[in-house]
């Protein structure tokens, strides 16, 4: 990325003053963040408007295909409006590794220069017949590229928070060109995509899908597939990207109150260690809800390393308990025959 290019973006924000001086980087954070936040809204909202068009339409394909994206894209836009770094080292030192104020700026120029590909992505999105298999292909193209983004600002949250430079590869692999090993991490499973009544083989046994929970978080989103088999009420998480983790859970009832600091499994006792807000959609013998807000909490264990979930909607309530596991290890039996994860 040129310096002029560099400076174009960054000069076009009235007030910015960069971050040498200590008395302006708050300031400066503030206002990228305002600008960034303001124009990616503007491409969610018209995001939003071409679901809308396909809900008035009755083109329920289209616009589970737009929803993904569209929502990854407005919790991007709240995640950069609404960041807290609170006592963050870039904040309240003078003296700053210069190499990290010169990457709080690449970032900062690279997430402005992300609205351009963002645009066009969506205008393909405009552009393409529905029902194709390139529109198909233009969703999962613009849901990469929104991906991108939240990657790009939580490695820029990392600098500010620890006021010293990510390492040059890291820098050079967010901010170039994606390599084909980063798209095939970008790749989604295709155990994302089991569908009810399809089948997956772990451990030895079978087990089949009877219903499913999509979580959409500021940090991630994962889906978690109900399965019927085997001793116990099993769950499989599975990643939106081949990058996260895949997990094996079971249905807990913890005693102690929802949110609380510290849960009881038998003789287990499990800490509060993260919790945050976001959406979800439930599908299950009982019919399906979609965007519904969610409190999403994590509890570790005083020694091991499994990790107690708990989703709260407010009426209702599921906590699951489990550990990560190597997804080789899962077998996938969709409709179509066998399945690679």
């Amino acid at each position: 990325m040129s310096g002029g290019r560099m400076n174009s973006f960054l000069n076009s924000i009235p007030g910015y003053g960069g971050y040498r001086s200590k008395e302006q980087r708050r300031d400066s954070d503030r206002l990228i963040r305002e600008r960034l936040a303001q124009d990616y809204g503007e491409l969610a909202d018209r995001l939003g408007r071409l679901a809308n068009r396909f809900a008035n339409e009755r083109d329920l394909v289209s616009v589970r295909l737009i929803s993904r994206p569209h929502t990854r894209l407005i919790s991007f836009r709240d995640r950069v409006r609404s960041a807290s770094y609170g006592y963050a080292p870039l904040f309240s030192q003078t003296s700053i590794d210069e190499a990290a104020l010169e990457q709080i700026a690449a970032f900062d120029s690279s997430l402005g220069d992300g609205l351009e590909p963002l645009a066009a992505s969506i205008s393909r999105l405009e552009s393409t017949p529905a029902g194709t298999d390139e529109f198909e292909s233009a969703a999962s193209d613009l849901e990469t590229v929104v991906e991108s983004l939240h990657q790009r600002f939580a490695q820029r949250s990392q600098v500010i928070e620890s006021g010293k430079a990510l390492e040059p590869q890291v820098v050079a692999g967010l901010l170039g060109p994606a390599s084909q090993a980063e798209k095939d991490l970008d790749r989604r499973p295709n155990a994302y995509d089991l569908h009810d009544g399809e089948a997956i083989t772990f451990g030895g046994q079978n087990f089949t899908v009877v219903g499913r929970i999509t979580v959409e978080l500021p940090s991630g989103s994962w889906r978690y597939f109900q399965l019927n088999g085997g001793a116990g009420d099993s769950w499989l998480r599975v990643p939106s990207s081949a990058a996260g983790d895949f997990q094996w859970l079971q249905r807990v009832a913890p005693t102690g109150e929802t949110g609380s600091e510290r849960l009881q499994l038998g003789d287990v006792s499990f800490e509060l260690e993260h919790q945050e807000q976001g959406t979800s959609e439930v599908i299950g013998a009982r019919g399906s809800a979609a965007g519904t807000p969610v409190r999403y909490m994590r509890y570790r264990p005083f020694s091991g390393i499994e990790r107690l979930q708990v989703y709260d909607w407010g009426a209702d309530s599921i906590a699951l308990r489990g550990a990560m596991i190597d997804p080789m290890e899962i077998q996938l039996w969709s409709r179509e025959g066998r399945d690679a994860v």
